[in-house]
């Protein structure tokens, strides 16, 4: 399989043959199918580059909603990987919330229950998430917006849910947030 800007900031990744740089291919490990093995690179760096981007470190506390969509579960992942104070993810339903607990994402935000900026407040003690990452888009990035911390960073990279979404402009400006330039 190959990583690297394929896709992302050269073209080529959907052509029949692609002509990639020898220090952009991994071996595929044993027991991954083709088809997982060409996921991996899809979320798990755009994951990364996102958490990177933000300014990610051990200690602060993420949001990646949609823990059954690959960015959501990839970002979650790496977070709680690398140290993440809090690493939430929320879903639509209770059973995706009690699937997702049990394959052990203990921050799951059931947003049939609860609102996405309660539980994140919840979660936190009141203090929000430092790092936003969304690929949802639509109505959910509006509420993300609204559960950053003060000076919190919210990447957004997907309309799942929707191309449009109407924000708060006011948790621009009382949350002091920040968006990164990719």
């Amino acid at each position: 399989m190959f990583t690297g800007p394929y896709g992302v900031f050269e073209d080529g990744a959907y052509s029949e043959w692609l002509a990639v740089r020898k220090e952009s291919l991994c071996l595929v490990p044993e027991g991954v199918d083709d088809v997982s093995a060409a996921g991996i690179p899809v979320a798990y760096l755009t994951a990364q580059m996102a958490l990177t981007k933000a300014g990610f470190r051990a200690g602060k506390t993420v949001l990646a909603p949609a823990i059954g969509g690959s960015v959501g579960n990839a970002v979650t992942q790496l977070a709680r990987t690398a140290g993440a104070k809090h690493a939430i993810s929320s879903t639509t339903n209770h059973a995706k919330a009690e699937q997702a607990k049990a394959l052990g994402f203990d921050e799951v935000i059931d947003t049939s229950f609860e609102k996405l900026g309660d539980g994140v407040r919840r979660i936190t003690g009141g203090y929000g998430a430092d790092i936003v990452i969304d690929a949802i888009g639509g109505e959910v990035l509006a509420e993300a917006l609204g559960a950053l911390a003060s000076g919190g960073s919210l990447t957004t990279l997907g309309y799942a849910a929707g191309r449009n979404a109407t924000i708060d402009v006011t948790n621009l400006i009382w949350q002091r947030a920040s968006s990164p330039v990719a």
